[in-house]
């Protein structure tokens, strides 16, 4: 059953949008936040306010009231625990305001939608493959890394993984918790590793990439080679380890963070919203971790064909008299929407095919994007064409007449035209430098802050 919001007036409106997280301390967690931020951002009409309780379900409270009353049309929330959030979210409904919970379910029905993954059903798909997984390989020795002991995404990611191999010879030698944190669990591996010496710890199920991460390089301080492991989440750096063999089984945790602007937005506009949207998870293994890769090859042949084709479609008085020449790309001629929505269009293709979340692979697939686009543009450099309009500022580039197309060459760059040494020049934005240095920025970030 959808829920429906009230019709506001068909008018340019600012949407008031809060977001209240529990910590930002936790990769994921700062992911979520970030992936919040990024969606919202690509909007001028939306008001975006963060907090951050940094872990304090006292201050998240807090945080929810001080939204309250600054009054935005929605809040998102990510709440540290479910039961003491609900009182707040259930006020802030009551006073005309959409509550969008993400990632971890409220008790009671004091809010609008929810839109997350179902961790107890990661979980059950955890246990039944840590138990064929043992079974069939004859290991043993389960240790489990869990989260924060007594949450309920916690919960939700440990008990079926207990109930599953309960009646099985699959003995738990330890479960402790690492809060989300890859600095902790890696501290709490290498007491583990320190107490069980090779032999007697045959796989550790950790229930986040981060503390997984943490996980791996305590191993590799041990110089222990004989442990396997599984999680969840689907970072990027946890993919590269199930290619490597290091992790068996990778459950993916998408984030439901632009998702729950998108959805704020339409309860807004009025829209019809279901009650319970779910992202699905995928389970990734080294039968089908390739398929990340695979995508890569076919993206880029295919992307080249289709900047190749949009740039000929827009500029088909060039190629209509010699057809032949459609084929030399020598003398430039890739235009990058053209890439772009092909490389779009080919994502979903690939995804029904493998049976794979075309926003999973999105997610993936954007680092690669942004370094195309980034080197790319230096293309346009080399062949001296899609540059800015006349300038005489600092990063001013001068570049030969001759050089450059004549259709290139506007009213205002031939006012301003100058002749040096015989040679006519023109003076224009390197608009190539500037996105790049963008994309360059983009980049930093991406690694700077914590992906999922």
């Amino acid at each position: 059953m959808g829920v429906t919001s009230p019709v506001y007036a068909e008018e340019e409106k600012t949407y008031k949008i809060g977001m209240s997280i529990d910590t930002t301390s936790q990769p994921w967690r700062a992911g979520l936040a970030d992936d919040v931020t990024k969606e919202a951002e690509k909007y001028d009409n939306v008001e975006l306010t963060v907090t951050d309780a940094g872990g304090d379900t006292n201050k998240q409270i807090s945080d929810v009231e001080d939204l309250i009353t600054k009054g935005v049309d929605a809040i998102l929330i990510s709440p540290a625990e479910s039961q003491p959030l609900s009182a707040i979210c259930k006020t802030a409904v009551e006073a005309g305001i959409y509550v969008v919970v993400l990632d971890r379910e409220l008790t009671g029905d004091g809010w609008t939608t929810f839109i997350g993954a179902n961790n107890a059903d990661i979980g059950a798909a955890a246990g039944e493959f840590i138990k064929e997984y043992m079974t069939e390989n004859d290991l043993k020795n389960l240790v489990m890394i869990e989260g924060s002991a007594g949450t309920i995404t916690c919960v939700d990611r440990t008990e079926p993984v207990l109930e599953a191999i309960e009646g099985t010879d699959i003995n738990v030698v330890a479960e402790q918790s690492a809060n989300w944190l890859q600095e902790e669990a890696m501290e709490v591996a290498e007491n583990l590793l320190q107490a069980n010496p090779e032999g007697t710890i045959d796989v550790i199920y950790s229930e986040c990439d981060a503390m997984t991460l943490g996980v791996i390089a305590a191993l590799k301080n041990a110089g222990r080679d004989d442990v396997k492991l599984v999680s969840i989440d689907g970072q990027k750096e946890a993919l590269a380890e199930v290619k490597n063999g290091k992790i068996v089984g990778e459950f993916t945790y998408p984030f439901p963070g632009a998702k729950g602007v998108q959805v704020a937005m339409q309860l807004i506009d009025g829209e019809e919203v279901e009650r319970v949207i779910d992202i699905d998870s995928v389970f990734i293994n080294a039968d089908n971790v390739e398929d990340y890769y695979d995508l890569a090859i076919y993206g880029v042949i295919f992307s080249i064909i289709g900047a190749r084709a949009y740039y000929v479609i827009f500029s088909w008085d060039m190629y209509k008299d010699d057809i032949k020449s459609i084929i030399n790309i020598r003398e430039g001629g890739l235009a990058i929407y053209g890439g772009v929505i092909t490389a779009i269009v080919v994502v979903f293709i690939f995804a029904k095919i493998k049976g794979l979340s075309p926003f999973l692979l999105f997610d993936t697939g954007g680092f690669g994007l942004i370094t195309g686009q980034m080197i790319g543009r230096w293309g346009n450099f080399f062949n001296r064409e899609a540059f800015g309009e006349y300038t005489n500022g600092l990063f001013a580039m001068r570049l030969p007449v001759d050089a450059v197309r004549s259709s290139d060459i506007t009213t205002k760059m031939w006012n301003h035209a100058e002749t040096v040494k015989g040679v006519m020049y023109i003076q224009v934005h390197p608009t190539y430098l500037y996105e790049s240095l963008w994309c360059l920025m983009v980049l930093i970030d991406h690694a700077v802050v914590p992906q999922a």
